[in-house]
């Protein structure tokens, strides 16, 4: 990882991946020690107030694991990565239909569902996923999922302006 000043941006190169080109702010976001412990107790309240709840993942835009709370079976590195993929296809559905401004996107199944969310804070870096089984109620789980989003965007916010 390095940072090109020519082009005021950071290159990040993981093995077996595209070469990304990350703005400063972002990674400076990313690479922020509380932004995680910022994010839990925001994950915990969530978690704690909606029935069926079993994972949650804070992650960013384009896909890496801030904070989670998952079940040993699943991998946060998949599901941050399917998220973005995930809300970016949803956002790119809503340009083609000439709607804008992708809010979430859900998944249902008969098992249970999963909700994304973009965080909404102000680099609108961030993504929420939730996996839910199929006792949660869907508008219980999108009403705490905002407000999550929110208690998070405000944490992010605070920082930000420090």
């Amino acid at each position: 990882m390095f940072f090109d000043p020519e082009r005021n941006s950071m290159e990040v190169t993981e093995v077996g991946a595209v070469t990304s080109q990350l703005p400063p702010q972002e990674v400076a976001l990313r690479q922020n020690p509380s932004l995680p412990s910022l994010c839990h107790p925001a994950i915990q309240w969530f978690m704690s107030q909606t029935s069926g709840v079993t994972a949650v993942l804070v992650a960013t835009a384009d896909g890496f694991e801030i904070a989670s709370v998952l079940h040993q079976s699943l991998s946060a590195e998949k599901m941050a990565a399917m998220t973005s993929s995930i809300l970016a296809l949803g956002e790119a559905v809503l340009a083609e239909a000439e709607l804008s401004d992708c809010q979430n996107v859900v998944i249902e199944s008969s098992k249970g569902l999963v909700v994304m969310l973009a965080i909404g804070d102000p680099r609108n870096e961030l993504l929420l996923s939730v996996i839910a089984d199929r006792n949660a109620m869907l508008g219980q789980v999108l009403w705490a999922a905002r407000r999550c989003c929110e208690q998070i965007r405000q944490s992010v916010l605070a920082i930000a302006t420090h």
